[in-house]
């Protein structure tokens, strides 16, 4: 994950967190910290994956990766999480918290297209 990737999901979470603690918990707030969260984790995991396929392209060996089923297992394990322990929260909030990282890999993507671009 590149360092824009970092900034751009900090500034989020943070915005997140920050409207969390001014409002008292907001459960929305709070599920969507939550789905950020494990966004996070997600997209960390996708890099780690991406670094390893490339130095195994470069060496030339093979290795297993089982980097989707982690990432599934994760957004899995913290809709169920929610849905059981915490009915406070609303699932629908987590569930657009866990698409946080797509955001931040669409913001940083067009980032460096305009950074790039002399138009």
């Amino acid at each position: 994950m590149t360092k824009k990737h970092h900034q751009i999901f900090f500034v989020i979470l943070l915005f997140i967190l920050t409207g969390t603690l001014l409002s008292k918990g907001q459960p929305i707030l709070f599920g969507l910290l939550l789905g950020g969260v494990v966004s996070y984790v997600n997209l960390c995991l996708l890099q780690l994956n991406v670094t390893r396929l490339g130095r195994v392209a470069i060496n030339g060996k093979g290795f297993a990766m089982a980097g989707t089923i982690l990432r599934i297992g994760a957004a899995l394990l913290v809709v169920i999480l929610v849905e059981r322990y915490l009915p406070y929260i609303p699932i629908v909030a987590v569930i657009i918290g866990l698409m946080f990282k797509y955001v931040v890999v669409l913001i940083a993507g067009f980032w460096s297209l305009m950074l790039t671009d002399n138009l």
